[in-house]
């Protein structure tokens, strides 16, 4: 037997495959007809869940904003910010030497040098906080996911999926329906 989450994962990948190349997206009240039309697909969209009060979710807005007011990043963000400016202090003296008419290959040299330790920061420092934000969201999203499921059924809107911008602007077929504002009214009401 298939686990509910597996089956509600299987449901969102075919909703994104069949519904995704071309629809209208409506917020719920409109007048436009997917606004009015009762087959149109509801959905959440996540990163409005991310705002903060009001409008966010209680619980993602909390971790989101937690996790910018985070200073675990601090040393390796000031380390970049150093790594920048000596980047941009040899290229501006392999600059000057080209106007000179010289070649100045030791500044060039240490320039690519510092951009590869930069680019290699950078890519540590992303990792980590991709690391962190997934450890901070996830479970926040599956209790989204959850709840999402139980204002399905107290409301009788049916299923309602939780997609992200990018998946909103891949032009769905099927008419969508934003309740984002309906559900976080509602989830946000909930002890």
């Amino acid at each position: 037997m298939i686990a509910r989450a597996t089956l509600r994962q299987l449901s969102a990948a075919l909703f994104l495959t069949l519904c995704l190349p071309g629809a209208v997206l409506a917020q719920a009240g409109d007048t436009a007809p997917a606004a009015q039309n009762p087959a149109a697909v509801r959905v959440v969209i996540l990163e409005q869940l991310m705002k903060p009060l009001p409008t966010g979710h209680k619980d993602l807005a909390a971790a989101v904003q937690e996790l910018e007011q985070e200073q675990e990043f601090a040393p390796q963000i000031a380390r970049m910010q150093v790594l920048e400016g000596e980047v941009r202090a040899e290229l501006n003296a392999v600059a000057l030497a080209e106007e000179a008419g010289k070649d100045d290959l030791a500044a060039r040299n240490r320039a690519q040098t510092l951009s590869r330790r930069l680019a290699d920061t950078q890519e540590e420092v992303g990792r980590l906080f991709t690391s962190r934000q997934s450890a901070k969201y996830n479970p926040v999203i599956q209790e989204i996911d959850r709840e999402l499921q139980r204002y399905a059924a107290t409301t009788g809107t049916g299923e309602v999926f939780l997609i992200t911008a990018g998946e909103l602007s891949a032009q769905p077929e099927a008419p969508l329906l934003d309740v984002t504002g309906q559900f976080v009214a509602w989830a946000n009401a909930q002890p």
